[in-house]
């Protein structure tokens, strides 16, 4: 396996980071004598402008994860995440300060990079832009693009800071949100309570409950199978991943309705998961029933 790092310091002469960068990597494969067999380094100083489609034609050879660093205005640029949604086999991370996009947003040089509307962005809460920068960008990618963008926040003391993770394939978009639901099986998409769904399980006898971020889901997957808009398993993973929910929380919603008598599926198990639908290849028709 080979890593390609790069570390570019435009205002220092002495490039001082990326000379710890190197010997940190160096010594660190030293002593790990297994990874030494395995991986191969390749060390880069240069402006990622000029390096990114240097190495964008390797990218495309070979299945390749991308992490990428905001590290300043111009690595936010939409056109990388253009240039990587037309690989076959990318994966990619990408590092978002949300003080820094809170801050200088509006301004020109930044929107010369990255053009978002920061009114609809403050209309939200400042803990919540991840989502709504990731829902802007989706917004630019082509009308037929298979590349799935999904954020994930991370709060560290005062400051919150967050990943956009993007891919095309759905065993990469299953891992991902595997991972991110098992970091936090409340939303999904935080390493805190987001979405502040504590307060929604206090009863308050003058409102009507809001339902949890599953639970609104699952309401909704249940309208679209019952309207006859998601008809077998692979069209409700598709959907369920297309929300940023794991195949569980749809079984769950599916087995129900088999049990309440509205729907009806020749096997023991609505069978909404990566393997079946897409290793084994396995279609299971939902059959709405008469009431």
């Amino acid at each position: 396996m080979t890593i390609h790092l790069n570390e570019f310091e435009p205002n220092n002469r002495n490039q001082s980071k990326f000379k710890l960068l190197k010997q940190s990597c160096q010594t660190f494969i030293e002593e790990k004598t297994q990874l030494k067999q395995k991986i191969t380094i390749e060390y880069y100083n240069e402006d990622f402008e000029i390096l990114f489609p240097k190495l964008l034609p390797l990218i495309d050879q070979v299945p390749a994860l991308v992490f990428l660093d905001q590290n300043g205005i111009k690595f936010l640029s939409a056109k990388y995440f253009l240039e990587l949604e037309k690989t076959r086999q990318t994966d990619f991370l990408y590092f978002v300060s949300s003080s820094y996009i809170w801050r200088f947003g509006e301004r020109r040089e930044f929107k010369l990079h990255l053009d978002i509307d920061m009114a609809q962005i403050r209309k939200k809460q400042y803990h919540k832009i991840h989502r709504s920068i990731t829902e802007q960008i989706r917004n630019k990618l082509p009308a037929d693009s298979r590349l799935k963008l999904y954020p994930f926040s991370l709060k560290k003391g005062a400051n919150i800071h967050g990943i956009i993770f993007g891919a095309t394939h759905p065993r990469a978009v299953d891992k991902f949100l595997s991972i991110a639901w098992k970091t936090n099986e409340v939303n999904g998409d935080a390493n805190f309570d987001i979405d502040d769904e504590a307060s929604k399980c206090q009863l308050n006898m003058f409102e009507t409950p809001k339902p949890s971020k599953i639970a609104a889901f699952q309401m909704e997957l249940e309208k679209q199978i019952l309207s006859g808009s998601i008809t077998n398993n692979l069209e409700a993973l598709n959907f369920t991943f297309e929300n940023g929910h794991i195949p569980k929380h749809a079984r769950d919603c599916v087995t129900r309705l088999k049990k309440f008598g509205k729907i009806d599926y020749n096997d023991k198990t609505p069978c909404i998961s990566y393997n079946l639908v897409y290793k084994e290849q396995k279609l299971v028709p939902y059959s709405l029933l008469k009431r």
